[in-house]
């Protein structure tokens, strides 16, 4: 496609009110780039250092590279990449496509059906409303889907699994017993009343999983947590 606007190693502002046929290359810098009314026809990169990068109202494809960068989704299904550094990404509304890359990243779905992945480092995924699907990759994650119905996989690491009262219906894909946990700490519960609450919620899915009834502890939906046979949920699976 080629390269339609490449700028310079300083720190460069843009606003994008037209269409653009190709890529955006900001280069080096601390860079803002706003997509507002415009269109891209292809991808924006931030290029090095600590950039600004935000969608307008269609689809945007915005790529941080390297710095600590920050992605701004907006309108549209939007494709955000982090790359290196530890970057904030938001979706913003519709369905959109967050990819974390290296370091501690903070990836927030917010509308719509979102997919997120963290991949390298300790990261922190909120998926928000739609129905979502959460990869965690690799360090201790924390992954909250927020409401609606959603899909979370931890992936190596001891990762943490959030649920607040109006969850809605969700899977933990790979919950690993004695590494992972479960934060419930939004029920109000306490650990010493663990069997007389969280456990009368637990009940046995099958196939070596465990199924726990939000609706049972004051809240709504439920989490099936596979991985974890139901004989050998405890207390210490949980935080309170």
């Amino acid at each position: 496609m080629g390269t339609a606007v490449a700028l310079g190693d300083y720190s460069d502002l843009m606003s994008n009110t037209g269409t653009v046929r190709g890529d955006i290359r900001m280069a080096g810098g601390q860079d803002i780039y706003s997509g507002a009314s415009g269109v891209v026809h292809g991808r924006v990169y931030g290029g090095a250092g600590d950039d600004q990068l935000r969608g307008g109202d269609a689809i945007d494809a915005l790529l941080g590279e390297a710095g600590n960068d920050v992605l701004l989704g907006r309108g549209g299904d939007d494709q955000l990449t982090g790359g290196g550094g530890s970057d904030l990404l938001r979706g913003g509304n519709d369905d959109d496509t967050l990819s974390g890359g290296k370091g501690a990243d903070q990836l927030f779905g917010q509308n719509g059906d979102d997919g997120l992945s963290a991949h390298a480092g300790n990261d922190t995924l909120r998926g928000g409303r739609g129905d979502d699907l959460l990869s965690g990759g690799s360090g201790k994650d924390i992954l909250d889907g927020g409401r609606d119905d959603d899909r979370l996989t931890g992936g190596t690491g001891a990762d943490v699994f959030v649920f607040a009262r109006n969850a809605g219906d969700d899977t933990i894909t790979d919950f690993a017993n004695g590494t992972d946990k479960i934060d419930l700490t939004d029920f109000g519960l306490r650990a010493a009343s663990f069997a007389s609450t969280v456990g009368k919620a637990l009940s046995n899915a099958g196939g070596g999983d465990t199924l726990l009834d939000l609706g049972a502890l004051g809240g709504q939906g439920s989490v099936l947590i596979e991985g974890l046979p139901r004989a050998q949920a405890g207390a210490s699976d949980f935080i309170f």
